[in-house]
């Protein structure tokens, strides 16, 4: 008997724990969401400005986007990358 209450107690423990993460979980992510919208809004795309130079004294073509837009781009790929890896991002 004490046994089988050990293993409920602990499976509370669990499942209290796994809505813990979960919350956790779904508040980083509007945190983060939050956050890409804002700096999404502040991204303005010089239209008149030149999308790339090439260096002549190199060769190398040098990009003209903005850091942020970089940013967002490597954070989406990597979260696509935990998404096919099998790693929920959102509840």
């Amino acid at each position: 008997m004490a046994h089988n209450a050990a293993v409920l107690a602990c499976q509370a423990v669990a499942k209290d724990l796994v809505k813990e993460l979960q919350a956790w979980k779904q508040t980083c992510f509007s945190e983060w969401n939050a956050m890409t919208v804002d700096k999404l809004s502040n991204i303005k795309m010089d239209q008149s400005g030149k999308l790339m130079d090439m260096d002549s004294r190199n060769g190398r073509i040098k990009l003209h986007y903005n850091e942020d837009l970089v940013v967002l781009l490597r954070e989406v790929r990597q979260s696509c990358k935990l998404l096919l890896s099998g790693v929920a991002l959102s509840a």
